[in-house]
């Protein structure tokens, strides 16, 4: 495995087919459950939360109706009142294990995009030095490079800490790093 950093914690190259199989696999996965809903940010609000008391209640109440079977009416069954708590159950469930695939994905990219921007700027700092010694192509490779630089208020030696990394981290409203706009808003 090569590497182009002491500190490479994350080396891959994911083929055509892998990436269309993992989206094939999401799809797959997404199709299974046809009934997830979409929640407008008002709904989120507005709607009771199942908390540990609250399941409890409805825990309580599954058991009163299965007793008491007289006490329901036509429009509130024990039979709805037990589907949709099986369902918060399994999507509970379901839930948690896509919150750990979420946060491992998370990580592994911001990792992975640490690697190449700390590369990156080792590679820009190494270009300036080759520019100040002379070596052919240097000088045009900086010039490229420098236009992300242009309006930060920072020179690469204020970016780039002596031991080869980035003094800027990346949080969920972007980065100080220079960046390609990306549709969606996000860093990169």
């Amino acid at each position: 495995m090569s590497t182009n950093y002491m500190n490479n914690r994350v080396s891959v190259a994911l083929s055509p087919k892998q990436i269309k199989d993992m989206k094939s696999y999401l799809d797959a996965f997404t199709g299974a459950m046809p009934f997830l809903v979409g929640l407008t940010d008002e709904e989120r609000v507005g709607l009771m939360k199942m908390r540990r008391n609250n399941k409890l209640f409805v825990e309580d109440c599954l058991l009163v109706a299965k007793d008491s079977p007289h006490l329901l009416t036509e429009y509130i069954t024990e039979e709805e009142m037990r589907k949709d708590y099986d369902l918060y159950q399994i999507l509970d469930e379901f839930e948690h294990l896509l919150l750990v695939m979420y946060q491992k994905v998370r990580d592994t990219r911001i990792l992975a995009g640490s690697e190449a921007i700390v590369c990156a700027l080792m590679f820009y700092k190494m270009c300036k030095i080759g520019e100040a010694a002379g070596v052919p192509g240097a000088a045009a490779g900086v010039k490229r490079m420098a236009k992300r630089f242009e309006g930060m208020g920072r020179s690469i030696e204020q970016i780039v800490i002596d031991d080869g990394t980035s003094s800027d981290e990346e949080s969920d409203s972007g980065s100080n790093t220079p960046t390609d706009s990306n549709p969606d808003g996000k860093a990169a």
